[in-house]
């Protein structure tokens, strides 16, 4: 059934529409395996699976930082502390803290791996999350 009304919007509702096309193009699509045309849109799905993991959690992010520095008015509004583990990174926010002591040569590494990690939806690796983990327990101790 569902066949048939593809067939049918196809041939009759939007060949019309491209006349330079019309017939030429059905003959071709007449030629095309079930496969084919699967194969079409599992393409079309995973690029816009590639393209929400990047483009939308990015956008996402910001939208989230917006509300909590700009539009958030809850009673804890003058508490709110940015948590970055790219602070650690760059090594800024322990030389401005005498007190604390830089990271070891194994810590700053694993540091380094969580801060270039992108945006995502879920772990690719394993060891991903444990080095969130630990980084936001090292960024922890150094308030």
């Amino acid at each position: 059934m569902l066949l048939w009304w593809g067939r049918d919007t196809i041939q009759n509702k939007i060949l019309p529409k491209i006349p330079q096309a019309g017939n030429f193009a059905w003959d071709d699509l007449k030629q095309l395996t079930l496969s084919q045309p699967v194969n079409g849109i599992n393409l079309r799905l995973t690029s816009l699976q590639a393209m929400a993991g990047s483009v939308f959690m990015k956008r996402i992010r910001s939208m989230g930082f917006r509300f909590i520095y700009q539009e958030y008015q809850g009673e804890n509004r003058e508490k709110l502390v940015s948590n970055l583990i790219y602070e650690l990174k760059s090594g800024d926010k322990v030389k401005s803290l005498p007190e604390v002591q830089p990271p070891s040569k194994k810590l700053s590494n694993i540091i380094n791996a969580a801060a270039e990690m992108p945006t995502t939806l879920w772990f690719t690796e394993d060891s991903q999350l444990n080095d969130l983990i630990i980084s936001g327990q090292a960024l922890r101790e150094t308030w």
